[in-house]
């Protein structure tokens, strides 16, 4: 399971604004509005990761895990879940 940690304040809102830009158009950014602190990032409906934001006092933490079951789980967490880590990351620092 990745994590990304960034300085500051990043709500939900602004990371998923960050994955539509960095991530190309095959990726659909879905907010569950049963909870504002968590999305979902889809390549299709077998491959997708979850993504759960913690706000700390000087920093937020993204976690992003692999969705699925049994070995798609597996499959997503070293394919879409990185992917979409490494979106964050890249997004965000800047």
């Amino acid at each position: 399971m990745p994590n990304v940690t960034v300085p500051g304040s990043v709500t939900s809102d602004n990371a998923e604004a960050v994955l539509q830009r960095e991530l190309d158009n095959r990726f659909i950014v879905e907010p569950r509005e049963s909870s504002p602190d968590k999305f979902k990032v889809k390549l299709s409906s077998l491959s997708y990761a979850t993504v759960r934001r913690d706000e700390h006092e000087t920093d937020t933490t993204f976690h992003v895990h692999g969705g699925g079951i049994l070995i798609g789980r597996l499959f997503n967490e070293f394919g879409v879940a990185r992917d979409v880590a490494k979106a964050l990351k890249r997004g965000l620092a800047e």
